[in-house]
């Protein structure tokens, strides 16, 4: 659903009544099961307007993601709760929130060692593309002098 919702496909929450019951609570499949509340919690809030049910399973899924992160031992699995609630996926940019799921990524006992390695070489690969495209506009801006030519811009080429 989320992945789904990400790329823009207008795809029914009708699938939440799995595990939202009548009185707008988790239902007994779900509700000692952190990771899977953080996974519906995160699809949540790709809810538009109208969708009543992902509205209540976002309130359910915060409130209870609140509660059992108190209790658990798991310091990974807390951290991510945490930041989850704190910014959701939707709301972060791809690129900026990359270095942090690489990180917790790098801390989970069961990732992927040839995925992460791979992430890490992408996230590297971007970072010296946005490195290369800032090298070479500063070095535009300086050849053109605009900070001389432009008395109303301020001569910050990064801010612009």
């Amino acid at each position: 659903f989320r992945l789904l919702r990400q790329q823009g496909f207008q795809v029914p929450c009708d699938v939440f009544s799995e595990f939202i019951d009548a009185e707008w609570n988790l239902t007994e499949s779900i509700a000692y099961d952190i990771q899977g509340i953080l996974s519906l919690y995160e699809a949540s809030n790709y809810g538009v307007l109208g969708e009543e049910i992902l509205d209540k399973a976002l309130d359910s899924c915060s409130s209870r993601l609140e509660s059992l992160i108190t209790d658990t031992n798991d310091d990974h699995l807390s951290r991510q709760v945490k930041e989850a609630l704190k910014i959701p996926i939707s709301k972060t940019l791809t690129r900026l929130g990359a270095r942090k799921f690489i990180s917790m990524y790098k801390e989970d006992h069961s990732h992927n060692e040839k995925l992460l390695k791979f992430a890490m070489l992408d996230f590297n690969m971007v970072q010296r593309l946005h490195q290369n495209e800032l090298s070479h506009l500063t070095r535009w801006w300086k050849e053109l002098d605009f900070a001389n030519k432009l008395h109303f811009a301020r001569d910050r080429v990064v801010e612009c």
